[in-house]
């Protein structure tokens, strides 16, 4: 036993002098908590009373006194590492209202949501469709590990969409490092998903387009006849209609971000925006607009 633990003393007796040993640091005894890992009730209740759906049309009228707005202030100039710490947290959801027209106070929003929370997420995203549309540049933190719900990662890419290529290329370093938290299981399922989709629309395709000139090209002498000339006409048209539609289709995406850009209320979210952009991840954005031009697919591949 080291004698650095010990201090020794004497004590005078009858029959000498005799040494006594006692220890003077104690030894650090670790105990086992089986109830730290587990949820505080506590607080979880308070959480929930805070974050109750029924104070949500009251909250609408909210407006902050004059230290709560300056507050508020401080916590949306916060940088984008800072956590923000309860309280803060119950403080910009109780004002969320108020705080939807600064665009710059979405990502403190976006952090004050418990995610966990169905109700509480559904919620969010409905705010998320009301909020006022953010930057470009600031959409960039929505694609960091710190949001990982879907939703809130395709909002990110809708507003990326609003970017041109020049823009593009100053921060596509930054989407290139951000892949690695999309979840690529979801992205080969909507891969294939498509793939099987596109392919059987174009049997499908094949199919009417070789059936209708099958009930023309067999006969002959066929447009000599009225009837033949009706029913020759009609596959024409059917033809031509068919082809309409698919160039409609094919532009409605177009039309929908034209009208998003000219409407004088594009200053809120709007639903058809983000349905539009629901199946849109990070990966097929970046690949998608690599395909339109050779400049961003360079700096993609490098």
């Amino acid at each position: 036993m080291s004698t650095s633990f010990f201090s020794f003393t004497k004590s005078s007796l009858q029959e000498g002098d005799r040494a006594y040993e006692f220890r003077t640091q104690a030894e650090i005894v670790n105990i086992n908590d089986p109830e730290m890992l587990m949820e505080n009730i506590v607080e979880s209740k308070h959480h929930k009373l805070a974050r109750s759906l029924r104070s949500g049309p009251s909250d609408k009228d909210l407006k902050p006194d004059a230290s709560t707005r300056d507050l508020l202030n401080k916590i949306v100039g916060y940088p984008p590492t800072k956590t923000l710490s309860s309280e803060e947290q119950d403080l910009v959801w109780k004002f969320r209202y108020y705080l939807s027209s600064q665009k710059e106070a979405l990502a403190k929003f976006l952090k004050s949501v418990n995610w966990k929370q169905a109700q509480e997420s559904t919620a969010a995203l409905e705010m998320l469709m009301q909020w006022t549309p953010m930057n470009v540049e600031d959409a960039l933190e929505l694609l960091s590990p710190s949001f990982t719900h879907p939703r809130v990662r395709k909002y990110a890419i809708s507003r990326l969409r609003q970017a041109n290529d020049e823009d593009l290329l100053l921060y596509l370093m930054q989407l290139v490092q951000a892949l690695k938290y999309e979840n690529f299981e979801d992205i080969k399922h909507k891969v294939d998903r498509d793939f099987v989709a596109a392919k059987s629309e174009s049997d499908t395709a094949f199919s009417r387009r070789d059936s209708d000139v099958g009930a023309v090209e067999p006969v002959v002498g066929l447009e000599q006849h009225p009837l033949g000339r009706s029913v020759m006409t009609a596959s024409v048209s059917s033809l031509e209609e068919e082809s309409k539609a698919r160039s409609d289709t094919a532009t409605t995406e177009e039309e929908i971000l034209d009208a998003m850009n000219s409407s004088p209320s594009a200053g809120k979210t709007d639903m058809s925006l983000l349905a539009l952009d629901e199946e849109m991840d990070l990966a097929t954005f970046l690949i998608s607009r690599a395909c339109k031009n050779p400049v961003v697919a360079n700096y993609f591949f490098w």
